[in-house]
């Protein structure tokens, strides 16, 4: 077929370059008849291939006309074949994508695997857990003298979970030094064993200071042993403020 249409397409080229206008608009509403046409036009009329169905006014253009549809499948295809490929391409950039993310995400769990397999063959990890425990052990066995020595008669296990309910109420962010915080938390885990609200207070003030003045000795050593004190510091902390008060008008 394609070789067909080149060949009317050239037959056609020039039966209709030896066309007189008359004839040419005959031909295009196929009333153009043999007997109108010379003999060399007859020839050249003669080597168009005519299809079935086609009459021969019609043959003229029938070269040009497959060549039009020639180029438009070509067209066609050579969209087709090109969304294809661009279409492979995409698929191929969002598996490649995927491909790295994944591979990342196994990197990240093969090291986090191999972290945690040595920490837990690592001996310091026995020895931090040991140090924690004991601490731990050691601020339950203070709670429990203490409300002992304030006549609350509670087991060390309940002084343990009160423990545990002030450390979880107090890590939540709040005021400095956790005032006003540890009080209300040390009573509520005091009131989960019937303890009445009025002595659980007390207690929570005597536990707080037991817990916070040794802190604040110690502190006030430190900063005496440095050569500072307390008004320096406050002269100090001023200053801070007012130069970063004044930066953004030094800025502008």
């Amino acid at each position: 077929m394609d070789e067909l249409a080149r060949r009317n397409n050239q037959a056609a080229d020039r039966f209709i370059a030896s066309l007189t206008p008359q004839q040419r608009a005959l031909a295009k509403v196929g009333a153009l008849r043999a007997d109108q046409l010379t003999p060399y036009q007859q020839s050249l009329a003669a080597e168009i291939k005519v299809p079935e169905g086609m009459s021969q006014a019609q043959a003229s253009e029938y070269g040009r006309l497959s060549t039009v549809e020639e180029n438009r499948e070509r067209f066609q295809e050579g969209f087709q074949r090109g969304w294809k490929d661009a279409d492979k391409q995409s698929n191929k950039l969002v598996w490649t994508c995927f491909a790295c993310a994944l591979r990342g995400l196994l990197s990240f769990g093969l090291q986090l695997a191999c972290g945690l397999r040595d920490i837990g063959i690592s001996y310091r990890l026995y020895l931090a857990a040991l140090l924690s425990a004991g601490m731990l052990a050691s601020q339950a066995l203070a709670l429990w003298f203490m409300m002992l020595a304030c006549r609350i008669d509670l087991s060390l296990g309940a002084a343990a979970i009160v423990l545990l309910v002030v450390r979880l109420g107090t890590a939540i962010p709040n005021a400095p030094a956790n005032v006003g915080s540890f009080q209300f938390f040390t009573v509520v885990g005091l009131s989960l064993f019937g303890e009445d609200k009025t002595v659980s207070a007390g207690f929570s003030m005597v536990y707080f200071f037991a817990l916070t003045v040794p802190l604040w000795i110690l502190g006030l050593l430190a900063i005496s042993r440095t050569g500072m004190n307390l008004s320096t510091i406050r002269f100090e902390a001023a200053a801070l403020q007012v130069r970063i008060r004044n930066k953004p008008s030094r800025a502008a």
